[in-house]
């Protein structure tokens, strides 16, 4: 660490300085045992427990961080759900459950799983969840290929390909299979093009006042002049970010999806997702809808998991005019391609439901109609629930809103997607204008802090 009165950054092993004001250090947990031990317990590191979670004493069971299990102690979620699965069924008086750890890699945005051993996995033991990637499935590539390094593994087996968060686990599978040492970057950087890390890139843009491509490629020394299909959409993102109404948007920079404001389907056609404020329509906008789906003899209307309707089937030729017609009934895109606001899901509230406690239905059409059009690093989706029953399952959303009878509590950082994560609260407010301000501060804080396609849902 560096300072004098206090720190004022840190100083790296390869010579690197970062700016810091605060050090945090994560050591781990030390179980609480002092209770244990005056009851007379077996500790240890921590409670003694057997298979079936029962401590010392035939009478009392210990699970999570105080439980000490064949010599380890754990400090994870998912383990400790594990846990209290097997405590519960043998509580219930069933007798055959026992537990057995599983390997678990910790999700951080910052580096990545950390603190397994991917010797002791199991073949089947899921490494990559966005690709649906498995140990075996590597570890067979790399041995029948003769692969040798991290990209070659990557390409070929498609592990870290995504959001690249299991990169770390990726590189170890790599070591331990060749029996040497890995290296790879403590923080990912934005792309082969470049060794600096996302963090970098953001704030050379604020600082040196880059405000195009090709002068941040050129301030940075950026090894390909022209970048590449990875860095481009990101620094498209920063510059947009950090130099709103003067930053032109790069139109070469975006997917095929979002140039064409439609999402391409396996048979090569296209589908057109319409925004439907909040979920909701009015008789003629579904009759827009129904006349462009008969005129243009699309495969199928599909209401979507975000309460649209997608019309599917439509050529690649005749997105123009369809865009036309929904346009001149007054609808916009529902963004379904976009790495921006995708959803507002609601339920009906207290307009029309018995248990409604707030109009959640106008909340959510006052919060899409707010934040839409605003690009992030990755798709943004919210629910709003009128009640705690949970209707628009605003539980697992980036951002949701579960109305009660005084207010509103406001919950972030959930996804429903490939590994479900229940989101954590954020606070407790008392009016809609309320529920609005602090939704824009956070969408807002994401989209300055964030690393490109950074999400906790993956992909």
């Amino acid at each position: 660490m560096t300072g004098t009165d206090r720190v004022t950054g840190i100083k790296l092993a390869d010579g690197r300085e970062a700016p810091a004001d605060l050090v945090v250090v994560a050591i781990g947990i030390r179980p609480e045992t002092d209770l244990a031990r005056a009851a007379g317990l077996e500790v240890n590191r921590g409670i003694v427990v057997g298979d079936n979670l029962c401590t010392s004493d035939p009478d009392i069971f210990a699970i999570g961080e105080c439980a000490e299990h064949r010599g380890q102690v754990v400090g994870l979620v998912a383990p400790i759900w594990d846990m209290a699965r097997v405590c519960a069924h043998h509580l219930a008086g069933g007798g055959t459950l026992a537990y057995s750890p599983q390997a678990t890699a910790t999700r951080l945005n910052t580096t990545g799983p950390v603190g397994v051993d991917t010797k002791s996995m199991s073949d089947d033991t899921q490494i990559c969840g966005c690709n649906g990637v498995c140990k075996s499935a590597i570890v067979d590539v790399i041995k029948a290929k003769n692969l040798s390094t991290y990209d070659e593994v990557k390409a070929h087996t498609k592990a870290s390909a995504s959001c690249g968060t299991c990169a770390p686990l990726v590189r170890q599978l790599l070591a331990d299979t060749l029996g040497i040492e890995v290296a790879g970057p403590a923080i990912p950087t934005v792309c082969k093009c470049t060794d600096h890390t996302h963090e970098d890139v953001r704030a050379q843009i604020i600082k040196q006042g880059l405000k195009t491509q090709d002068a941040v490629r050129s301030a940075m020394a950026w090894k390909n002049a022209d970048g590449c299909a990875s860095c481009r959409p990101a620094l498209n993102y920063y510059l947009l970010c950090a130099w709103p109404g003067e930053y032109a948007d790069d139109n070469q920079s975006r997917f095929v999806n979002e140039r064409v404001h439609a999402n391409i389907q396996k048979d090569g056609t296209y589908s057109v997702i319409p925004r439907l404020w909040g979920g909701t329509a009015k008789p003629a906008e579904l009759a827009v809808i129904a006349a462009v789906a008969e005129d243009y003899n699309v495969k199928e209307v599909k209401i979507t998991g975000g309460q649209r309707l997608g019309i599917y089937g439509i050529r690649k030729q005749d997105l123009p005019a369809v865009w036309g017609r929904l346009s001149e009934a007054g609808l916009v895109s529902g963004h379904a391609y976009a790495k921006g606001l995708r959803t507002v899901k609601t339920c009906v509230g207290l307009e029309w439901c018995r248990f409604g406690t707030q109009d959640s239905t106008t909340l959510g059409r006052r919060l899409e109609q707010m934040t839409w059009g605003n690009w992030s690093p990755h798709k943004f989706k919210m629910g709003i629930s009128g009640c705690p029953r949970n209707c628009a399952e605003a539980s697992i959303k980036d951002l949701g809103v579960v109305c009660v009878d005084c207010g509103f509590k406001i919950l972030i950082g959930g996804n429903g997607g490939i590994e479900l994560r229940g989101t954590d609260k954020l606070c407790h407010v008392a009016t809609e204008d309320e529920v609005l301000e602090y939704c824009a501060a956070f969408m807002q804080l994401y989209r300055e802090e964030a690393r490109y396609l950074g999400r906790t849902a993956p992909g």
